[in-house]
């Protein structure tokens, strides 16, 4: 039932194309995409940064920009410009903290990608294309959009599922020192014997 509110309240966003903007305190910094905004009426609003992905919190660089969109974000008084609403109840939209756009900043520096199955800004592209080419943060070497590794994870924990005698196939990733480590259905790094 909430999801279905939730579903309802999102096409209705996207219908009317209303953009509405909600003011407040940054209270909480979950991941480098999401933030929780503290309203002036008390409310918690759980924002997810429009246009980008960052690396999930398993993933290498996935701490860094946590820290990153802290280091922007948190304790400031922002703004966001709604979108829509996502299927796990956040408001998506464009946060502006100090007058900053988080997004932007957040491309620039190497800790996240540009979404692009639902991006509306093209010009982040150029951003994300020079912060490669600088091997700024997690361009500092090879790594697994967030997107593919979530698709990994539940591709092993469906497998595991069905099979839980069979081991799923891994990537296997080189860290910043050599070591080989696979991502575990936690989401955290397993290094191989022998490669630490």
């Amino acid at each position: 039932m909430r999801r279905a509110l939730l579903l309802v309240a999102a096409l209705a966003w996207s219908f009317n194309g209303i953009a509405q903007e909600v003011a407040g305190r940054v209270v909480g910094v979950h991941d480098g995409d999401t933030i929780t905004l503290l309203t002036p009426d008390k409310k918690q609003l759980q924002v997810r940064l429009a246009d980008i992905d960052a690396p999930e919190l398993g993933q290498p660089f996935g701490q860094a920009a946590k820290r990153e969109l802290s280091s922007l974000c948190f304790n400031q008084q922002a703004k966001v410009q709604t979108r829509a609403v996502d299927v796990y109840g956040r408001t998506v939209g464009l946060l502006s903290c100090q007058g900053r756009d988080a997004s932007r900043l957040m491309v620039e520096h190497g800790m996240a990608w540009v979404y692009r199955t639902y991006l509306k800004r093209p010009e982040l592209v150029p951003l994300e294309e020079a912060a490669k080419g600088s091997h700024a943060g997690l361009w500092a070497e090879a790594a697994t959009p967030p997107w593919e590794y979530r698709k990994q994870i539940k591709a092993a924990a469906a497998a595991s599922a069905t099979s839980p005698t069979e081991r799923p196939a891994q990537t296997v990733h080189t860290g910043p020192r050599g070591g080989k480590y696979v991502i575990n259905s936690a989401g955290h790094k397993e290094y191989l014997s022998g490669h630490r």
